[in-house]
């Protein structure tokens, strides 16, 4: 293991406590060991000084966990006797001795026990009680009275159990000035605090398994297809903070214009001095919601963009974050990538409102700020394709404090985002304020159609046939199975206005569809006219607007292995229609583009 800590060292005119490096040989099984030394002749003798002070232990800075150390009684050169003690598997040995007019050092070393972890911050304090005066820390050089020092952590908090019980970080911050026993480290690099806490790190696992998603049933749209009065369906503050999938890096995308996230903001800033530390906190809930957007950026012919909003509600503040001149920054960041031609600087970044500054006074008068993030692109056009561009969004903090010698190194931000801008003009060709969007891209999109619904009674049946027989659907094939019922085996939109290709492929599906359909097997079994249903149509699934259609096998797969792999079934004509309407209005209202994956769901 090399050599042993350096706890650190105080080196200064009437020095009282020196701490040494004990060296060894590093030969296996041996374990750290930390050694310091007391000057009885310089110890302070006033109010600070009590009897528990006889001891000087040294504890693990990570867990405060005692790792054992020495008492002596007796001061002024005056020692009397001591004894060395041992913890957890510790080993401990102290010396003390006289020598006359020279200053009296007591010692003590202390060997670390078999299962203590390196990696962990080791402090020398004196008196047993924890916490009580830090003599020294490893990798620290201690201020003096007239010297402190100053540390500002940050944290940014998406764990569920502790943004629902925020009391329980406040009290850590208060007595402990980190949040090391709650498993949570401070942000660094722009980004959110790590969350060490196993039953965090065991729910995101349990969370992974199926990529994230939502459904819109399709009686959204009236009738055959008609434009919901409000096409956003935005996010309410009060639906977000009572939304628990919120409380997740990922965030929640309740469809492709809203997004909302919820965290926690915490500080400490800590002061140190010679006789021991001071912390001030903060703490607040902060909720991010985020609103995807149609049309252009203010008065640009072609830059897409988005906007969100910041509530921050302060549950703590204190020490220095009241000071008059403590002020709080939230900042959008993005990181953009171009998918096709441009810069990737352009792709995404922050708008004409992409920061807000307020003090912390300010910030519980108005708790809101609204940012802007932009997305550069031309005018939409085919012949500059659909200008895709995706952005890594981020909201920063960074606390600003009036003493100059107090400064935060670097924002704390919450998790990331992500979003999609376009410019697809096959999206609208008649409607220009459509063909350019952005859209939150990280849960895929679903359709619902209801068996009760009877505008679409016929398609929902067919297709929950398709998806729970698909043996028994026409046309016949062994071994059949369909996909599109799950975000895990989706179907991939086939926009046949984009170009040639796709045209090919949507007439390719139609086709095999209309041959099929005009068969003497598949007529023969056609329902004869009644009132309630007196024309039918040859319903398809996969829709014939996606890749996995019936003439997939012309483009894909070897030796016919996508033949005959969809389902066709004899549907009243008008509730086919409409489903068929309300698709092409979901692909429009949601931005459903040309190879997007998306999936539907059947309900009762």
């Amino acid at each position: 293991m090399g050599d042993a800590y350096i706890i650190g060292k105080i080196d200064f005119d009437a020095a009282w406590i020196s701490l040494t490096p004990l060296h060894r040989a590093g030969t296996n099984g041996e374990r750290d060991t930390w050694s310091f030394s007391v000057n009885t002749n310089r110890f302070p003798r006033n109010e600070v000084f009590q009897p528990d002070h006889h001891y000087m232990w040294v504890y693990d800075a990570t867990t405060g966990r005692s790792l054992g150390g020495c008492q002596s009684y007796g001061f002024n050169d005056q020692w009397t006797r001591s004894y060395h003690y041992q913890e957890n598997g510790a080993e401990a040995l102290s010396e003390d001795w006289r020598a006359g007019a020279m200053p009296a050092w007591h010692h003590c070393s202390v060997q670390a026990p078999y299962d203590f972890d390196p990696t962990h911050r080791v402090e020398a304090r004196l008196g047993r009680k924890y916490p009580s005066m830090v003599l020294a820390r490893s990798g620290e050089i201690l201020p003096t009275d007239e010297q402190p020092t100053y540390k500002v952590l940050s944290y940014v908090i998406a764990d569920p159990d502790l943004v629902k019980q925020p009391e329980t970080v406040a009290q850590e911050l208060k007595q402990y000035g980190n949040l090391d026993r709650l498993g949570v480290k401070p942000a660094a690099g722009n980004k959110p605090s790590e969350i060490v806490r196993p039953e965090t790190l065991a729910l995101m696992s349990a969370t992974q398994q199926e990529p994230d998603s939502y459904v819109i049933d399709s009686g959204r749209y009236p009738g055959s297809g008609q434009q919901p009065e409000d096409r956003y369906n935005y996010i309410e503050l009060g639906e977000c903070r009572s939304t628990d999938a919120a409380i997740r890096n990922v965030g929640w995308i309740k469809n492709r214009y809203s997004y909302c996230q919820r965290h926690l903001i915490a500080g400490s800033v800590i002061e140190c001095r010679f006789r021991g530390c001071s912390f001030s906190s903060f703490l607040a809930n902060s909720t991010v919601i985020g609103y995807g957007k149609r049309g252009s950026y203010r008065d640009t012919a072609g830059d897409r963009w988005a906007q969100f909003t910041v509530s921050i509600q302060m549950l703590e503040a204190s020490g220095v974050y009241n000071n008059v001149g403590t002020r709080l920054t939230t900042r959008m960041g993005c990181e953009g990538d171009y998918k096709g031609s441009g810069p990737d600087s352009e792709a995404c970044h922050g708008g004409g409102a992409s920061e807000v500054t307020k003090s912390l006074t300010a910030w519980t008068v108005d708790h809101t700020a609204t940012l802007d993030l932009v997305s550069e692109a031309q005018a939409p056009d085919a012949s500059r394709g659909e200008q895709l561009a995706t952005g890594v969004f981020r909201v920063d903090y960074d606390f600003d404090f009036p003493q100059p010698w107090i400064i935060d190194f670097g924002a704390a931000s919450s998790p990331e985002g992500g979003m999609r801008f376009d410019s697809a003009w096959y999206l609208a060709p008649t409607s220009p304020n459509d063909q350019l969007g952005s859209v939150f891209d990280r849960a895929m999109p679903g359709l619902g159609y209801s068996i009760a619904d009877d505008v679409v009674r016929g398609v929902a049946v067919h297709l929950l046939e398709a998806e729970t027989e698909p043996e028994k659907t026409s046309p016949t094939k062994p071994g059949k199975s369909l996909p599109g019922f799950s975000p895990s085996n989706p179907l991939r939109r086939l926009a046949q206005a984009k170009g040639q290709y796709q045209n090919e492929r949507y007439r390719a599906n139609d086709s095999e569809r209309v041959s099929y359909c005009r068969s003497v097997e598949f007529t023969s079994r056609r329902p004869e006219p009644t009132t309630e249903n007196p024309n039918y149509d040859c319903d398809e699934y996969p829709f014939r607007s996606t890749y996995e259609g019936a003439g997939r096998y012309r483009f894909e797969g070897t030796d016919g292995e996508y033949k005959n792999s969809y389902s066709v079934k004899w549907v009243n004509r008008t509730q086919n229609q409409s489903a068929g309407g309300r698709l092409g209005r979901w692909y429009l209202e949601e931005r459903i583009l040309d190879e997007d994956k998306f999936f539907m769901q059947i309900t009762p």
